[in-house]
């Protein structure tokens, strides 16, 4: 499909399965594409991955609740890039801890960091870039639908 062909992809959570596959859906159009997350070792498997499909790809290595990595992570797609296109959330992950097992008010701020804080940011960063690209931004979550969330004890 030519209407990916070039276009930048910030995909934020990459490094989950939801990630990689949202990687293999885009590359087969030769999109550019910066893979984001936590895990660098899954981050590199998405980048050959993308390249495998003929796909230009970097990785970008991230503690997912730290500001600074959120505007590292822009200054590293636009210095490989150019731009950004499309902006891919993907931080939907199940890492909360059964209810018994919470530590607090600090559990619930980590939760409230990690799902609307840091994707707020993130958006913030990469509006002006976007606008100017006549881009788009994506929200994607994936969570285990059979067991009870947050709260679960």
């Amino acid at each position: 499909m030519k209407l990916f062909k070039g276009k930048i992809f910030v995909i934020l959570g990459a490094d989950s399965v939801l990630g990689m596959e949202v990687v293999r859906s885009i590359a087969p159009w030769e999109a550019r594409i910066v893979a984001v997350g936590e895990h660098k070792r899954s981050l590199d498997a998405c980048v050959s991955e993308a390249m495998r499909y003929g796909s230009e790809a970097i990785s970008v290595p991230l503690d997912i609740l730290k500001k600074k990595d959120y505007e590292a992570m822009l200054s590293q797609a636009l210095q490989a890039y150019g731009r950004v296109d499309y902006l891919i959330l993907n931080t939907g992950k199940d890492f909360s801890p059964p209810f018994m097992e919470w530590s607090g008010l600090s559990t619930a701020q980590r939760l409230f960091t990690r799902y609307l804080t840091m994707p707020v940011y993130a958006i913030q960063l990469c509006l002006p870039h976007l606008i100017l690209s006549s881009g788009c931004i994506m929200n994607f979550s994936c969570s285990n639908g059979n067991e009870s969330q947050p709260c679960s004890a």
